[in-house]
């Protein structure tokens, strides 16, 4: 297995034939050098030759094999040295990044891969969600959330990663129709995803998907709201009353926890009771707001204007 390694890098003195022979042996040794009992020295040569690869076949090539040389590099993000981590994010951004909307048919892989890369506290955080940013530029942001919705239905091992990735990226000084992508481009994994984080065993994900709802899909707007549907701009299918059936049950589970925090996160979002000092809704002076009304922009169809103190 480990004799293919100074093989591969006899490659790189014939660059100008463009062309690797034998790629899906060659990626099955690779992706086996990258198994995570080994030491990170056999994953470093593996990745120098991920490198000489992606430079001698050139970036259409590259998009074009993902499928075979994808495996072994999506999964190593988070079993691996932090020696290892640096290289191989020079490589995501050197080779992957720039192919853009080509990588859409493994993306899902993909982003599975990079999202360990924002564990809390480790020294590659930064980096990993400034590379989960860039990669949102290159393929789009729409399909990007899409992809990252549907992984967290797919990976409850990443749901903590992704909720918490959303969250933070929910600008709560604009308003939602100006961040539609961050729903997605398909309202129905929305509504399961979410479905599947208020039924996960991890509280932090729990709280972190009531926050999310909080602010962007507040349920008693939605029940106020009669001449139109204030969440028409997620989808080109807005969310219908029973999107929103289905995610009240879901959450009901939440109840089980007897969680004082989760309980009080839910009731605010069924009944929007919390307040928000400081704001001013047209001649309503001094009157509270729910959080519902901040994020949806309008009370009442009057415009809300934010003062600062």
């Amino acid at each position: 297995m480990f004799s293919i390694l100074p093989r591969v890098l006899v490659i790189q003195s014939n660059t100008k034939c463009g062309y690797v022979p034998r790629s899906f042996v060659i990626g099955k040794r690779l992706a086996q050098c990258l198994h995570p009992a080994l030491p990170a020295g056999v994953h470093c040569k593996a990745l120098e030759c991920y490198d000489v690869i992606f430079r001698t076949i050139g970036p259409e090539r590259v998009a074009y094999d993902l499928y075979v040389y994808g495996p072994g590099l999506f999964a190593l993000l988070e079993p691996s040295a932090m020696t290892v981590k640096s290289p191989l994010f020079d490589i995501y951004e050197e080779h992957l990044l720039p192919l853009g909307k080509l990588l859409h048919p493994s993306f899902l892989g993909l982003l599975k891969g990079l999202l360990p890369g924002l564990e809390p506290g480790a020294e590659f955080s930064e980096r990993g969600n400034r590379m989960l940013e860039m990669f949102s530029s290159s393929v789009g942001s729409a399909f990007f959330y899409t992809c990252l919705w549907e992984l967290l239905i797919r990976c409850p091992s990443i749901r903590q990663y992704g909720i918490s990735f959303i969250l933070n990226h929910l600008n709560k000084r604009k308003s939602l129709d100006s961040q539609s992508y961050i729903y997605g481009l398909d309202k129905n994994i929305l509504v399961e995803s979410l479905c599947c984080l208020f039924g996960d065993s991890v509280l932090l994900v729990q709280r972190d998907a009531l926050d999310f709802i909080l602010l962007a899909l507040p349920i008693h707007f939605y029940s106020k709201t009669t001449e139109r549907n204030p969440f028409q701009f997620i989808t080109n299918k807005s969310l219908t009353v029973k999107d929103f059936a289905m995610l009240c049950t879901a959450s009901l589970s939440i109840l089980l926890r007897r969680d004082a925090s989760l309980n009080r996160r839910l009731f605010i979002w069924l009944k929007g009771s919390q307040s928000v000092e400081g704001m001013v809704v047209d001649s309503l002076d001094n009157q509270s707001m729910t959080w519902a009304d901040i994020v949806m922009d309008k009370v009442d169809d009057k415009h809300v204007l934010v003062s600062y103190s």
